[in-house]
């Protein structure tokens, strides 16, 4: 009854360390016993889980140092009444040194897992009998079984759960490729159909020739932002990624953005709003990555406003050095993926 008993609940069990207390209640329910403990070892790639139960994991440490190597049924010649081959008599010392009257190796398919039940005395003060043996070998096998059943499982979710985050990463790649294909064809067709118009000779007029050159400047200019922020992207992933630190007026760099982007604004109907003050702001910063920072938000401002188009830059002193603060109408960063982004205040449109 306690070994079918046993098998119906194991197999419901997901958890090792539920099941090999399972195996302990069982056992002494039927075999009371003055110590059992239980040791069990899986090898996942460099790592090893180890579980301990029924004593200090320091003590069952120490058992399974001194029993690890072997494969045999150990056991005391005065604690049991059985006459079996299979019994190894030859550990009188260790058991009795560790007060165990048998251990017992637990078995299983994979080579990378091991265990050990280690009995003490039966509480009654009578040896081992054949029955007791066996009712103790059944129990150890089903709990040998159901652990690999457990093992398997795992290794099926983590397999699922790697192809479902493999899955993920194509995606996203693929949705990478695609966002960055559109937002480099955009100025390349661009600048391939003003430079067309050029090449014919149909424009003639000096003042529009200047224009459609301008346009091709600013087309290219954006080109190479883009390309500059995938090339830092790729950096910074790779952790190779370096500044070159200078001190700088951060007014200077900020005037050059929006000197970029005022045709860009005027055209599409912005307003800008600028507050810088008139004293030199000296940092100690990178010019290139603080220029392509400010482009990235500026740019994406435009890209992502809504009818109410302005936009307000301001630049003051604060106790930490200097802030730049741009606000736009945007839509806004969702709530769920403020935290992804390790923004310390959510941005919203004002």
């Amino acid at each position: 009854k306690c070994i079918i008993s046993f098998i119906e609940k194991a197999r419901l069990i997901i958890e090792r360390e539920e099941l090999i207390d399972l195996f302990i209640q069982k056992i002494q329910s039927v075999l009371p016993l003055s110590r059992i403990k239980v040791y069990v070892g899986i090898a996942r790639n460099d790592n090893e889980l180890r579980i301990y139960r029924e004593g200090e994991e320091a003590e069952i440490q120490r058992l399974v140092s001194v029993f690890k190597n072997e494969r045999k049924f150990l056991a005391r010649k005065r604690a049991v009444r059985i006459d079996e081959t299979s019994l190894d008599f030859g550990w009188e010392i260790q058991l009795d040194q560790h007060k165990l009257d048998m251990v017992i190796p637990i078995f299983f398919e994979s080579e990378d897992s091991e265990g050990f039940v280690f009995l003490g005395k039966k509480k009654s003060g009578e040896r081992y009998t054949r029955e007791d043996f066996d009712f103790i070998i059944t129990m150890k096998n089903e709990l040998a079984r159901n652990i690999e059943r457990i093992n398997l499982q795992e290794k099926v979710v983590y397999e699922r759960a790697e192809n479902e985050k493999l899955n993920e990463l194509n995606r996203m790649k693929t949705d990478f490729l695609s966002s960055v294909s559109h937002e480099i064809r955009t100025p390349m067709s661009s600048i391939q159909g003003l430079s067309e118009i050029l090449h014919s000779g149909k424009i003639h007029d000096r003042d529009k020739q200047e224009e459609i050159l301008g346009i091709i400047v600013k087309e290219c200019v954006r080109l190479s932002h883009l390309l500059h922020n995938i090339i830092d992207f790729g950096k910074i992933k790779q952790g190779i990624k370096t500044f070159n630190f200078n001190q700088v007026d951060i007014r200077e760099i900020i005037a050059d953005v929006i000197s970029l982007f005022r045709s860009s604004l005027e055209s599409k109907g912005f307003t800008l709003s600028v507050e810088i003050p008139k004293t030199p702001l000296q940092l100690l910063i990178d010019k290139d990555a603080v220029k392509q920072g400010l482009i990235n938000i500026l740019d994406n401002a435009i890209k992502y406003s809504p009818d109410k188009r302005d936009i307000r830059i301001r630049v003051f002193h604060t106790e930490k050095g200097v802030e730049v603060h741009i606000r736009d109408r945007g839509t806004g960063i969702p709530e769920q993926d403020l935290s992804l982004m390790h923004i310390s205040e959510p941005t919203r449109p004002y």
